[in-house]
Formats: C-alpha cells, sequence, structure tokens
C-alpha cells in the first residue's frame, strides 16, 4: 500500500497490509508459513488486541446470549484471497448459525452481523420481520445507518431515502434472491490506520450494539419483549413507552 502515517495508537501498521497483499501475489500457504511469525506480530496479536477491548465494553444483552469469551480468531484461505474472521456464534451446526463478526482482508476491514443462508435464523427474521410492529421498531431504532453497508443482491431497490426500509423489504421477501443477511461497515486500510484503539473500539461496538436489534429478531419466535427490553436498558435512546406496549 501507498505510504501512510498511522495513528501512533492504532493496533495495525502499514506491514499488516503488506503481509496480507503479498499473499495474494504468492497464493499459496506455504508463504503464511514462511513469515508466521511476521503474520502473528502484524495481524493476529493486533486482532487479539481488538476483540479483547471489544468483549470489554459489549452490553450485557450480548453477553447473555453469545458466548463472547469462547470467540477464535480463524485464518481462511480462497483462492489468491487470505483473510481473518472472528465472530460470536448462535450456532446449532456448521451451517446453521448467526453471529456478531470482525473480518480482516487485504483491503477491507469489516464489523457486523451475519445469517447464513442455510440457518433457521435467516427464516425466522424473515418471518418476524413481515410484522408491522417488529419492522415499526427497526425503522425507528436502526435509522442511523449511513455507514453501514446493507448486502443485498438487489442493491438498485435500494434507494438513498428509504434505505433501512428498502433493505428489509427485500431481505424480509420469501421470494428474496439475498440467500445470506448481512449488515457491516467497511473501512478501507488508510481510514483503519488512522485509528487508535480506543476509538476503533467504539466504532465496532457502536455498530455490533447497532445491528444486535436484528440478532434479536432472527432468533426470537416472539421478539418484542426482547427488543424492549434492549432497547430501553441499552440502548440509551428515547423510546415512547406507549409505542412498546402493544
Amino acid at each position: 500500500m501507498t505510504e501512510v502515517t498511522p495513528h501512533p495508537e492504532c493496533p495495525f501498521t502499514p506491514k499488516t497490509f503488506e503481509l496480507l497483499e503479498k499473499f495474494k501475489n504468492h497464493s499459496s500457504k506455504d508463504f503464511y508459513l514462511d513469515h508466521e511469525e511476521e503474520f502473528q506480530e502484524y495481524v493476529e496479536k493486533p486482532l487479539h488486541q481488538i476483540y479483547i477491548h471489544v468483549i470489554a465494553q459489549l452490553t450485557g444483552q450480548i453477553i447473555e446470549r453469545l458466548d463472547v469469551h469462547n470467540a477464535t480468531i480463524q485464518k481462511y484461505y480462497h483462492k489468491s484471497l487470505f483473510g481473518y474472521y472472528l465472530n460470536w456464534k448462535k450456532t446449532i451446526n456448521n451451517f446453521n448459525y448467526i453471529s456478531l463478526f470482525i473480518s480482516l482482508e487485504k483491503d477491507d476491514f469489516r464489523f457486523g452481523l451475519y445469517i447464513n443462508e442455510s440457518s433457521e435464523a435467516r427464516q425466522r427474521f424473515i418471518k418476524n420481520i413481515q410484522t408491522k410492529k417488529i419492522k415499526e421498531i427497526v425503522l425507528q431504532h436502526l435509522h442511523s445507518i449511513d455507514d453501514l453497508y446493507l448486502h443485498s443482491e438487489s442493491t438498485t431497490k435500494i434507494t438513498t431515502l428509504n434505505r433501512c426500509s428498502d433493505w428489509l423489504g427485500i431481505v424480509g421477501s420469501l421470494k428474496s434472491a439475498t440467500k445470506k443477511i448481512q449488515i457491516s461497515k467497511h473501512l478501507k486500510p488508510k481510514l483503519l490506520l488512522d485509528f487508535s484503539l480506543e476509538e476503533l473500539t467504539t466504532q465496532i461496538n457502536n455498530t455490533l450494539e447497532k445491528v444486535f436489534i436484528l440478532f434479536l429478531i432472527a432468533t426470537e419466535d416472539d421478539p418484542l419483549f426482547q427488543l424492549r427490553r434492549y432497547i430501553l436498558k441499552y440502548r440509551n435512546v428515547e423510546y415512547r413507552y406507549k409505542t412498546l406496549h402493544y
């Protein structure tokens, strides 16, 4: 990557992305093994540092639902792509899961919510989001998502004016072509390197706390009570009492 001066307290350095970029050019697991100590120092150690700071600040209800202290940082290889994936799963088996995640690749650092296409959570999300009252709660409390990427195979149907509403309409359709459900924030290397560890942790936690509303909708058969509990106790946002009691 072009020369940049990172924030002095940023856990990553330009070396982090140089290593990930070099892996692309070599396209072999052997490259990782030959440079394992460097990967551990400049990639894995910073990721672990972020992980420790993030879970120390997660709200109580997230900790209740996910075993946040047992997440692992996993490496993945796909052709010339090499990256790291850290997730907190609610899982039944390898394909039936929903997770909050942090991911790092050579040109992208992202974090948010992921629902596997084969997961029961996806079907539950689709069913619940079709309920008018639940959708109203999401639109009221997930409105500040201009900095989040709404993944969809039908992005042309998402307008600037009604981003969240359009996206929910797409992923909440039983006939939707969208397989996975993902909403996440993405930081390019240059921007990522501008953040201190504290600033980056705040960015991640704010995002995970926003999308946790969707996590509840995907994991509860009747999510209204848990949504009320989460919003009132942990979100610190104004929410009219009469709106919560249907």
